[in-house]
């Protein structure tokens, strides 16, 4: 059985004590300071230290790199054509980031050198370490832990929303973008994963627009596409591992996976609110008997033409206060300048909801039910709590 060796056990422990003396060194004023000098410098130096100890190690072999990078480049070129193309439906808006000369060189050096530093680092440990998912967990946490800004860590647990929008848009992208990269070092070393998150930074960094998207919109959009660059990636590495047949060819085929892209995307963006209509989980019992806790029901999105057919009776779907509300209208009222208020009650409330629902609360009515459907978001909603 293989042991880490001495050499190699000195740098994982440079790297988690980088990692961890990062946050008590440079703070405040210092930390732009680390983003665009300490931290490529740092990784251009795990890059050497890790060269020169894994360099009598015997290369592998690595029969399908070129098929796999390839693939990597095509698939990430469609990926961003799409993601360019939904700003048609969204819109645009700027970039944060300048495009003078100098700001794009020192953006170059921030961010380019420390992926390309970063996954040849993470190359030479995948080479250096035993063929064990263990020492494969290691490397793929660590290179997690370097993404994650720890100086505004604290911030996004400031409340529920927050810290799900977190979740959601950073850590698990972070989590499933790293288990891709340490899967595309093990099966064809590090240029797959290098030119992955280059091609990505350089649309981030150099154009001047971006579409103005919703943001569980876009970490879906990068999940789907970690998935679908595994897949195919594990369909390559099948197909040249052992000769096929045309019937086992066709069933492994990358072909065979899109049905399942199509319905997976589609089913994104229809729990995202992509669509004019979106399912609703009910936290609560105040609409008993007509949905309970658990259920769902399917939002219609209001626009002004079912402002003016508003009725008594009507399940709305508001914002007040800071909560997301599902009730019955009980009273609608036409104002002198033209706008539209409503008075809303639980079904199973005694009286009505203390305040006056403006047009700017409006976001749905509902359309129908469906029983038993919510309770996942439920659940998730009380772990939060």
């Amino acid at each position: 059985m293989r042991y880490l060796n001495k050499k190699v056990v000195a740098l994982y422990a440079v790297i988690i004590a980088f990692l961890i003396g990062r946050v008590f060194i440079f703070s405040g004023s210092l930390v732009s300071k680390y983003t665009s000098l300490c931290n490529p410098l740092f990784w251009l130096f795990m890059a050497i230290l890790s060269y020169l100890v894994a360099r009598d190690e015997p290369s592998q072999k690595m029969r399908n790199k070129y098929d796999i990078t390839q693939s990597i480049v095509i698939i990430v070129i469609i990926y961003c054509m799409i993601y360019f193309s939904l700003g048609l439906v969204f819109g645009y808006e700027r970039s944060p980031y300048s495009h003078e000369v100098a700001a794009i060189l020192k953006n170059l050096w921030t961010f380019i050198s420390v992926i390309v530093f970063q996954e040849f680092t993470r190359y030479q440990l995948v080479k250096l370490s035993p063929k064990k998912i263990g020492y494969y967990a290691l490397i793929t946490a660590l290179f997690i832990i370097a993404e994650i800004d720890f100086w505004n860590f604290s911030s996004n647990f400031s409340n529920n929303v927050e810290f799900f929008k977190y979740m959601s848009q950073t850590i698990v992208p972070l989590i499933v973008t790293n288990c891709l990269f340490t899967y595309l070092s093990i099966m064809s070393a590090n240029l797959p994963a290098t030119i992955y998150r280059c091609l990505l930074m350089l649309m981030t960094i150099l154009l001047p627009i971006f579409p103005a998207i919703n943001w569980l919109i876009k970490a879906m959009m990068e999940i789907v596409l970690v998935i679908i660059a595994s897949l195919y990636v594990n369909y390559v590495d099948i197909k040249s591992s052992r000769i096929m047949t045309r019937r086992q060819v066709k069933k492994e085929s990358v072909v065979s996976y899109i049905p399942f892209v199509i319905v997976l995307v589609v089913l994104v963006c229809f729990i995202s609110g992509t669509f004019k209509y979106q399912p609703i989980a009910v936290l609560s019992n105040s609409m008993l008997p007509t949905f309970a806790r658990g259920d769902a029901v399917i939002m219609k999105k209001i626009d002004k033409k079912d402002l003016k057919k508003l009725k008594k009776g009507t399940i709305l779907y508001y914002s007040k206060e800071g909560r997301l509300i599902v009730h019955r209208i009980v009273s609608v009222k036409h104002t002198d300048d033209g706008k539209v208020e409503a008075t809303t009650k639980g079904d199973n409330n005694n009286a009505n909801d203390p305040w006056v629902i403006t047009e700017d609360d409006m976001i749905g009515t509902v359309s129908f039910m469906i029983p038993y459907i919510g309770y996942p978001s439920v659940w998730v909603n009380e772990l939060l709590k």
